[in-house]
């Protein structure tokens, strides 16, 4: 029988080059093993890459609608409508009061007539407001606050502004932002749990695999350890076998990662042109490429390394 654990003997190498050349050989003959099954270790790559890339897409697209929100977030405003009897110049006076306000970025007041006009032009109900003859619509002061302000000092703000002389009513809808907040706390536990449960998938998929590689090799694990060769030695090419299926997972999950946003892409920037947006679909960043991949490569020889450890173990000369 065919030993495949180690290659032909030199006896010029030295401890150092013997131990790099088996390191190289084992990871080619456990390579060329896998590829000798390609239909095989094709199911077990997709399922591999699947467990890996389903995670990380829940990821992408919670962090799409985080920053997505974040940004309308930013643009969220409190809207002060003041007295009818507010005339312009005390209107402008109480803007300029607003912007001295630390917490606000930006204060616009709005007459009746800009209200009026701005209803006319995108409401599409210009046409009904021909036939009244008073303006609705009050005097307002659109303030913006600073970016990343916490809930609370947005309230205080809001009690201080309904105390002003003037101010008929403030008005912010925050309630969606903080639904929306929730939902992405949520989506993170899940996606945490979901990690989880797939990893434990990956190094029990793994493990499967080596351990019937492990059974179809006994003769030979055996007639290692006769002659003298440790568990270290023969967990070797085992411990590279689940390196190559976690890398063939790692690069099937990157592909399907990257196939998931070339499909997606189109009516995701359709979406975000109705809403007058440019923001650019994220994706897997360079580090985040690698980390996929590499975690990959560690469930693979996690996996390999738990099921090779255990096995070992049992299997000893008689």
């Amino acid at each position: 029988m065919q030993n495949n654990f180690e290659p032909q003997h030199r006896p010029l190498d030295t401890p150092f080059r013997a131990w790099l050349r088996h390191h190289t050989f084992s990871a080619k003959n456990s390579l060329e093993r896998l590829l000798v099954e390609p239909l095989s270790s094709l199911l077990t790559w997709l399922v591999i890459g699947i467990a890996l890339a389903l995670p990380a897409i829940l990821y992408i697209t919670l962090s799409n609608v985080e920053t997505v929100s974040a940004n309308w977030n930013n643009g969220t405003r409190i809207s002060l409508f003041l007295d009818k009897d507010i005339t312009n110049e005390q209107g402008d006076s109480l803007t300029d009061r607003l912007k001295k306000n630390t917490h606000i970025t930006k204060a616009e007041f709005v007459t009746t007539d800009q209200a009026m006009a701005f209803f006319k032009t995108h409401s599409g109900l210009g046409d009904a407001l021909q036939n009244i003859d008073e303006n609705p619509f009050p005097p307002s002061i659109e303030v913006q606050y600073k970016d990343n302000l916490p809930p609370v000092r947005v309230k205080e703000l809001i009690k201080t502004f309904k105390k002003m002389p003037g101010v008929q009513t403030v008005q912010l809808d925050m309630d969606w932002v903080q639904r929306l907040y929730r939902f992405m706390q949520l989506g993170k536990r899940l996606t945490l749990i979901l990690i989880c449960l797939l990893s434990l998938g990956v190094l029990l998929v793994v493990g499967n695999t080596i351990k019937l590689s492990i059974e179809n090799r006994r003769q030979e694990i055996v007639i290692v350890k006769l002659v003298g060769g440790s568990n270290q030695f023969v967990r070797r090419p085992f411990l590279y076998s689940g390196f190559w299926l976690g890398l063939g997972g790692g690069l099937i999950a990157w592909l399907a990662i990257l196939t998931t946003k070339y499909f997606v892409q189109a009516p995701f920037n359709r979406l975000m042109n109705l809403y007058g947006s440019d923001f650019q679909l994220l994706s897997l960043t360079f580090s985040d490429s690698a980390g996929l991949i590499l975690t990959g490569i560690f469930l693979g020889w996690l996996g390999a390394w738990l099921v090779v450890t255990h096995h070992l173990a049992e299997i000893e000369p008689s």
